[in-house]
């Protein structure tokens, strides 16, 4: 079976995020998971007028923001490299098989 355009698209894609390696994808979408996590939080919490203005409510908002942003990067970072992975093999056992 040939690759797929949408295959195509998501190879050219997973080659470009992961040239940095493992930590350098976790780190960069850590960080981006964890400002929309964050800025979420803060403005649900206002929206909802709760009274959480305080340092360490701040604080306990960033923690969990942090390892729900890091808990997130890993499981993407999986899903696509078993997809990757999967899409290649796939490949390599067509091509060997002929």
């Amino acid at each position: 079976m040939a690759l797929t355009a949408a295959e195509r698209r998501f190879l050219r894609h997973w080659d470009e995020e992961r040239g940095g390696g493992k930590k350098a994808f976790l780190l960069r979408y850590t960080f981006a998971y964890f400002a929309v996590t964050y800025l979420c939080s803060i403005a649900l919490g206002l929206f909802l007028s709760v009274p959480f203005i305080k340092m360490f409510w701040l604080a306990l908002i960033a923690v969990f923001s942090l390892m729900l942003g890091f808990s997130v990067s890993v499981l993407a970072w999986r899903k696509n490299h078993r997809r990757f992975q999967a899409i290649i093999q796939r490949e390599t056992n067509q091509n060997g098989g002929d």
